[in-house]
């Protein structure tokens, strides 16, 4: 304390509280990163974001592998074409006691949805209707397997 009232200016305790200061907003800086880091979707694969408009229109799809060999075979996979960045659910069809077919363990590639062939007795040129599940959103359509390779897949949401 100066003799006129006033207080010695200290450099010192000023720079040991700004180090105090910026350590301090370092670590609330961190805590709320880590906060955030969470894809926000963990736990709720089935719960589609707000204003999920994805079951609207119609999805292009095709299948890949040879229809003689769907039978049991897990290198089949049904392609849906459009932008995502997690889907996962069921798509089970069936036409007749003849054409039977189910999808599952849905993965996305680029702006494809991928899903595996379980269980399969489709023969070409059978038209099959599916209906499932998928984000709590039921979803049914028709394909026409016409050609070896090749369906479209007319998807609406119900």
């Amino acid at each position: 304390m100066r003799k006129n009232g006033t207080q010695k200016f200290s450099i010192r305790r000023n720079k040991k509280s700004a180090v105090y200061c910026v350590l301090l907003l370092i670590f609330a800086l961190s805590i709320l990163a880590c906060g955030k880091s969470s894809s926000g979707n963990d736990g709720a694969a089935n719960t589609p974001p707000p204003g999920d408009h994805r079951f609207s229109g119609t999805w292009q799809g095709s299948l890949i592998g040879d229809p003689a060999h769907f039978i049991g075979n897990p290198a089949v996979t049904l392609v849906l074409n459009y932008s995502d960045t997690l889907l996962t659910g069921t798509l089970a069809t069936s036409d007749s006691a003849f054409t039977t077919v189910a999808f599952n363990n849905g993965k996305v590639q680029g702006d494809s949805i991928f899903f595996e062939v379980i269980q399969s007795t489709i023969y070409p040129g059978a038209r099959v209707k599916f209906s499932g599940k998928v984000f709590n959103t039921v979803i049914s359509g028709d394909w026409n397997h016409s050609r070896l390779h090749q369906g479209e897949w007319s998807v609406s949401k119900n």
